[in-house]
């Protein structure tokens, strides 16, 4: 279904293509944890864009980790792919790159997260991680790094 976000600039057509699942990994814990464990999320988003096929890709990796984040339980890392209809009306012509809204950047971010929350959980499933369970997180907390 497609979906349209309007920003202050313009409105943005888009829709979720495909979901393509990269890489999981499950760890022995180096103790067997109690119900009360506390898991701390290490989450990172990379967006990709491809101006001929109108996608953005959504990289999105999160690891499991324990409360003093000194040991991984677990990560998970998947693609989401969007179709963002006239994609090239975002490319800056002089540098050839792409200059998206943030506000678009941070819906493509939210439904990603959720997306992964979403993997996670039928991932570790009936594992030792069965109970971490990613919280909700609002994506404008998140630093962009070049």
């Amino acid at each position: 279904m497609e979906k349209q976000v309007k920003t202050m600039e313009t409105k943005i057509n888009f829709q979720l293509k495909n979901i393509e699942l990269i890489e999981t990994c499950i760890n022995s814990p180096q103790k067997q944890l109690d119900g009360n464990s506390v898991f701390q999320f290490d989450i990172n988003l990379e967006h990709r864009v491809s101006v001929d096929g109108n996608n953005v890709f959504v990289i999105c990796s999160i690891s499991v980790l324990n409360d003093t984040k000194g040991q991984v339980f677990g990560n998970i890392k998947a693609s989401c792919i969007f179709e963002v209809k006239e994609l090239s009306q975002f490319l800056d012509k002089k540098t050839k790159k792409h200059k998206l809204p943030g506000s678009f950047i941070l819906t493509l971010n939210s439904i990603s997260i959720s997306t992964l929350r979403g993997l996670m959980f039928s991932f570790f499933r009936g594992t030792y991680l069965h109970n971490a369970v990613l919280p909700i997180i609002d994506p404008k907390d998140f630093q962009k790094n070049l």
